[in-house]
């Protein structure tokens, strides 16, 4: 007899002796029906999770088991992963890791939060975090929303580029509220087939120092076809921005890209973008309107309480006055990782990005190299999902000398609220 089918036979046993041991307290202060009611508790996902952490509370870690198993067993559909979750460090803190490893491999890894594989990891030891799976990765509803104060040093010339003339430029340190939000919504279609939409902003606004301020948006929407190991879709993208409340920058086009699942939770991706843009004071004389291409590849991967994302892309843009088009390559590269608990983490991203732009005559070459690196640390609050974040950066530009203009840097500090949800 194997050790799951034992402990099943062994759990349905205490949950009867559970019931027979309650019935003479019962019965003094309780009618029958009462006993039914706790029966039908675990019948329910939620009330069983809640009855199971009570019973291992008083000790009783084969009638939790049993709690949980027959819920699982009666509304199999309606079982939250937490309750599949909670049923599996049970069964290792009752030794039967070969049943844990099963029930383990029936959760999409998407679905496990690090706080919960946090506890996985401490009942069970070293088992394999289950990978995601495709059909129902990024379902439903994921995004972020955060609120904060931002300080730069040289916050005057962030969006500006100056000639390098001595004395004409005044460098000065500022402060901003800043805030962000975007969500990205996932929905199935049929057998293979699935819609998606998203929507973004963010705004900073000074509060002291100089006056800057500025404002973006951008959304998607599209469809998509998911075959085995991979996936498809196709949509439309497009953006707005302003600079000190005046439109700066709008652009609309496609969006295309190709995702290809791999072993250990990874996934690759070529993804490809052509729009058009439109800047606001465009004339017949200069104008910066014209067509932008990006086609990039980046890997992603979830390594238990570590996930990280890089990838390069081309850029080439098109436009009516020669001289604003360019072409161009750019890497970037990001980390997160939980560090301590109860979800403690950081987190670091970079960007690296070389431009030149397009020769003209009568006009001297122009090439641009961009940096910027952020480091965070986030420490929970309040709920689920809810973190204080402190977070510090570099940004760096630097001309080659014939263009005459003005190399940039600025350091920056942040202290935000982060709220991440869904998936």
């Amino acid at each position: 007899m194997n050790s799951g089918r034992s402990l099943r036979i062994l759990s349905t046993a205490a949950l009867g002796m559970a019931i027979f041991a309650a019935a003479p307290a019962f019965a003094q202060d309780s009618s029958e029906a009462e006993l039914d009611v706790l029966i039908e508790r675990s019948l329910t996902p939620g009330d069983a999770l809640d009855l199971a952490r009570k019973q291992e509370g008083e000790g009783d870690l084969l009638g939790a088991a049993a709690t949980i198993e027959r819920a699982l067993l009666t509304n199999p559909e309606g079982t939250t992963s937490k309750v599949r979750l909670y049923y599996v460090a049970l069964l290792c803190r009752l030794d039967d890791k070969q049943t844990a490893r099963s029930e383990l491999g029936k959760i999409n890894g998407l679905s496990i939060g690090n706080g919960e594989w946090s506890a996985i990891q401490s009942a069970c030891g070293d088992l394999p975090r289950p990978p995601v799976t495709p059909r129902r990765e990024r379902q439903g509803l994921t995004g972020e929303v955060a609120i904060g104060l931002a300080y730069d040093s040289d916050l005057a010339n962030a969006l500006l580029v100056n000639f390098d003339l001595p004395g004409a430029v005044v460098r000065e340190d500022g402060a901003s509220v800043y805030g962000s939000a975007y969500v990205l919504g996932r929905t199935l279609i049929g057998r293979r087939g699935f819609a998606y939409a998203g929507l973004g902003g963010a705004t900073k606004n000074s509060i002291a120092g100089p006056d800057l301020s500025f404002q973006t948006f951008d959304g998607q929407v599209g469809f998509g076809f998911e075959g085995d190991g991979f996936e498809l879709s196709a949509g439309f993208t497009g953006g707005h921005s302003l600079i000190s409340s005046d439109p700066f920058l709008t652009e609309y086009g496609g969006e295309a890209e190709l995702a290809v699942v791999l072993a250990g939770d990874a996934r690759l991706s070529v993804r490809g973008e052509i729009v058009h843009q439109d800047y606001m004071g465009s004339t017949a004389i200069f104008s910066r309107d014209g067509t932008r291409i990006d086609a990039g590849l980046d890997y992603q991967r979830r390594d238990g309480l570590t996930s990280y994302w890089f990838g390069a892309s081309f850029e080439k843009k098109t436009s009516e006055t020669a001289r604003t088009g360019y072409r161009g390559l750019r890497g970037f590269g990001s980390l997160r990782s939980v560090i301590a608990e109860p979800g403690t983490y950081v987190s670091l991203y970079g960007t690296l990005r070389y431009v030149e732009y397009e020769d003209e005559a009568g006009f001297v070459p122009v090439n641009e190299v961009r940096w910027y690196s952020r480091a965070a640390i986030g420490i929970p609050v309040l709920t689920n999902g809810l973190n204080l974040e402190a977070g510090a950066s570099y940004s760096w530009r630097v001309y080659n000398q014939a263009s005459g203009f003005q190399n940039y840097k600025s350091v920056g500090g942040e202290l935000r609220l982060v709220w991440n949800f869904g998936n």
